[in-house]
């Protein structure tokens, strides 16, 4: 039999500020485990756009990480001693779209 592992990321944000003009910043910020086998961050990352409420793919965005940087552990409370052995890594992704007007808008998805 064949060993296998599996991980996966932390957690994630991903949103949008409206710049004007059909103008989009897109911000994805991804957290990962440093030490459990989680593989680099994806360079670039994959965002799709797709339209609502078809959801056909109207856009693929590809962004290279701007950073990677090492968190602290920062849980603070008195009731819980967080384990010493964790380490997460934060890499931010930004980039800017054009979209034509949607009355219905638009999903936004990393996966």
């Amino acid at each position: 039999m064949t060993p296998v592992n599996a991980t996966h990321i932390v957690g994630g944000e991903l949103y949008y500020r409206n710049l004007g003009n059909n103008n989009y910043e897109i911000t994805l910020i991804v957290y990962r485990d440093c030490f459990n086998g989680v593989p680099p961050f994806d360079d670039p990352a994959s965002i799709g756009i797709f339209d609502n409420p078809f959801y056909n793919l109207v856009q693929e965005v590809l962004i290279s990480p701007l950073d990677s940087i090492l968190l602290p552990p920062s849980i603070t409370s008195p009731c819980f001693i967080p384990p010493v052995n964790i380490c997460y890594r934060k890499a931010t992704y930004k980039d800017t779209v054009n979209l034509p007007p949607n009355g219905s808008g638009y999903w936004l998805v990393y996966q």
